[in-house]
């Protein structure tokens, strides 16, 4: 019962941000800091997926290798892609504000 509540801990905090984004922030700065835990628990969330279809998901395996790098390739792969998107964005929002 203890390894099925494990899993939904990802959930407890991707569902209220997801929520608190779609109702929308007013502040940029909450919005940043909500946009930064949806992306932290959503690799979270991936990183339980990639625990279950690779290891046999006892508490062992849990605790193993494979769940580690899964957790730090998908954090990587999720501050990643936040960079590219960071960079991307502010490269096009330059160039509509300056045509």
């Amino acid at each position: 019962m203890r390894e099925n509540r494990k899993s939904s801990e990802p959930l407890l905090i991707l569902i209220p941000t997801a929520f608190l984004l779609a109702f929308g922030l007013q502040s940029p700065k909450k919005r940043n800091v909500a946009l930064m835990i949806l992306g932290f628990s959503s690799a979270m969330v991936l990183d339980e997926v990639i625990y279950l279809i690779c290891t046999d998901g006892s508490g062992v395996a849990y605790r193993g290798r494979v769940s580690l790098w899964g957790a730090v390739a998908l954090e990587a792969a999720a501050a990643g892609f936040l960079l590219l998107a960071h960079y991307r964005l502010r490269r096009c929002s330059s160039s509509i504000v300056g045509a």
